[in-house]
């Protein structure tokens, strides 16, 4: 049995010449794994993932469009967890066929933003997600990490990339 947790919190700034400064970067994910071995490399995996952003950011015309818990996501899901490490580095292919995903918005003008109905604060999804991590030392001082991340509930589709050195 292992159990993995991690938090991720990320900020970053950019300021044009004669512009206010506005952020180009705002996450803040909790991600919470059981994995249950269950053969060679595979694990009987149960995730819960929740995230959302720190600060608050609006549109050119200083209307609010989100904030913090406006939204956020949380999504428990049920799957395989294919994990392999090796010398310098390794990866994790995560397909979850059972995926529920709730979307809360806190300040209630911001809902339909967000695919929630008139008069509604939260949207329920049921669905399916795959998630891939994979990171690599490439020398001492340089790695790479990718996060690849898709989820459906069979009516739309979110896809997250990241890449980072």
């Amino acid at each position: 049995m292992q159990w993995d947790n991690k938090l991720e919190a990320r900020l970053g700034f950019y300021k044009n010449e004669g512009a206010e400064m506005q952020s180009n970067q705002d996450l803040l994910r909790a991600t919470s794994k059981l994995n249950l071995k269950a053969i060679r490399n595979w694990n009987y995996t149960v995730e819960a993932q929740s995230n959302t952003q720190m600060m608050n950011h609006f549109n050119g015309d200083n209307t609010l469009k989100s904030k913090f818990l406006s939204p956020v996501d949380a999504s428990p899901t049920v799957g395989m967890d294919y994990k392999k490490t090796f010398k310098k580095g390794g990866i994790s292919i995560f397909p979850g066929p059972l995926s529920y995903k709730m979307t809360y918005v806190a300040v209630p003008d911001l809902a339909t933003r967000y695919g929630i109905e008139e008069g509604k604060q939260s949207r329920h999804d049921i669905g399916s997600k795959l998630q891939v991590d994979f990171n690599y030392k490439l020398t001492n001082n340089i790695s790479y990490k990718t996060r690849f991340y898709y989820y459906t509930p069979y009516d739309y589709v979110q896809v997250d990339w990241e890449n980072t050195f």
